[in-house]
């Protein structure tokens, strides 16, 4: 048998060259394995894997450093999903691209015995859930003549593409006029023995019943009806169903004088501002304001297109200020309430960009909700000031969260995660994101 002789290297023994130069490739490759495995690049993306693997759904997540471009994690980035809210981070976008610092309230035509008015489409009128100021309603308290008001054509749709026919009596999902009023929700909470209701107008619409849910609409017409069960911190948002006529007894029971509908459009030159834009803003991206949201869109589609079409303002920014996105989205509301809208983490990215070409960051970070702090982050756990600014999107079995992310060092990053198909809560999705993000602010 032959003998096979072993070497040891030692004292009084050379090493020849070709295994000096084999352990130093050898040792320079483990210690870059080894770095690299502890990279926190690869430790979020696995951390990403294995959200997907805990819940058994999609998940995708994407960090950009916007100052050099430079992509530092993609885990299934060029992959559609439903944004559900994230929807609003494009209307926020095409806000920003068309609406100046304020809004028209309405349009208006004046002679002496009469004023002409139309709908802009501006939520802000007479609604709580926004900032608002007197000066539209004073405007047309002050009118001592006769009141008309005037049709937009063509009326717009009052429900978006896909939105879910049962949620017609949810808050969330007011309808979409030409003339908003009280935000197009009656506001009702128990005031024992009564209801207090707001608009006023419908105090005599509500009716009471034995069921446990507390308050509800029929769906075909404007009768509500109350629990009574219900108690009286229980304080509920029920969309009414709107129309023409309708926002013209509100707007004449509101202002105790006569407001007529006009059979057909008379011109109304003149633009009645009254409203900031960043409020509607503020209240649509820090509280996910669905109605907000759709009536902006339908704003922008007005100054593009002198019309309330919310469709022709989502094509205009596609093609034009969106035309570069890396994965064309299909976007189809202003809300994001549709299951039909979809779109990548790798475009949701590039629109974070975009709006920062658009207002400075101090300016566009106290819009947005802030971890810890308030709006829809407000529960996220967080050090001693807000780290991440952004938009969060929830439907049934769909999470997103997307914004600008803050590093322990004040780098700003930018970063968008979808989550698609769970079953479990989103709560749990969540709370294992919410740990991702905070690593990325520690170790970046």
């Amino acid at each position: 048998m032959k003998r096979i002789t072993v070497m040891f290297f030692g004292s009084g023994t050379s090493t020849p060259d070709y295994i000096k130069s084999g352990f130093f490739y050898l040792a320079s490759l483990v210690l870059l394995v080894g770095l690299f495995s502890c990279s926190p690049a690869r430790h979020v993306t696995k951390q990403v894997n294995d959200l997907s693997s805990k819940f058994a759904h999609h998940s995708a997540f994407v960090l950009v450093d916007p100052h050099d471009g430079k992509l530092l994690v993609n885990v299934n980035g060029e992959k559609y999903f439903t944004p559900a809210s994230n929807t609003k981070i494009l209307t926020f976008f095409a806000g920003l691209s068309v609406l100046g610092d304020s809004v028209p309230a309405f349009y208006y035509r004046k002679t002496a015995d009469s004023l002409i008015i139309s709908g802009s489409g501006d939520p802000s009128f007479l609604y709580s859930g926004t900032y608002t100021t007197p000066h539209a309603l004073n405007f047309l308290k002050s009118f001592p003549g006769q009141i008309y008001l005037s049709p937009r054509i063509p009326t717009p749709e009052k429900l978006g593409p896909g939105w879910a026919w049962d949620d017609y009596d949810q808050g969330y999902q007011p309808e979409r006029s030409e003339f908003p009023i009280y935000g197009n929700l009656l506001t009702i909470q128990y005031q024992n023995p009564s209801w207090k209701v707001m608009p006023a107008y419908f105090k005599d619409s509500i009716s009471q019943k034995s069921e446990s849910n507390p308050y509800w609409r029929k769906q075909s017409d404007n009768y509500f009806y109350a629990s009574a069960q219900t108690t009286p911190s229980t304080v509920r948002r029920i969309p009414f169903l709107t129309s023409l006529d309708r926002a013209a007894r509100l707007l004449s029971d509101t202002l105790k004088n006569s407001v007529i509908v006009l059979s057909k459009p008379i011109p109304t030159e003149n633009k009645f501002y009254a409203t900031p834009s960043d409020s509607l803003y503020k209240t649509m991206m820090q509280k996910s304001d669905n109605g907000i949201a759709e009536q902006l869109l339908m704003m922008v589609a007005d100054r593009l297109s002198d019309s309330l079409n919310a469709e022709a303002a989502i094509q205009r920014i596609l093609q034009h200020e969106l035309a570069q996105l890396p994965q064309k989205p299909i976007w189809v509301d202003g809300s994001g309430l549709s299951r039909y809208n979809q779109i990548t983490p790798l475009a949701v990215v590039e629109v974070w960009k975009k709006i920062l070409t658009k207002r400075k960051l101090e300016q566009l970070l106290p819009l947005l909700a802030a971890s810890g702090r308030n709006g829809t982050l407000q529960s996220m756990s967080t050090s001693t000031r807000p780290f991440v600014f952004g938009k969060t999107g929830t439907l049934s079995n769909n999470y997103s969260l997307s914004g600008y992310l803050f590093t322990n060092k004040d780098r700003l990053l930018i970063f968008s995660s979808m989550n698609a198909n769970f079953t479990v809560s989103a709560r749990k999705v969540r709370d294992e994101l919410e740990r991702i993000l905070t690593y990325i602010h520690e170790h970046y």
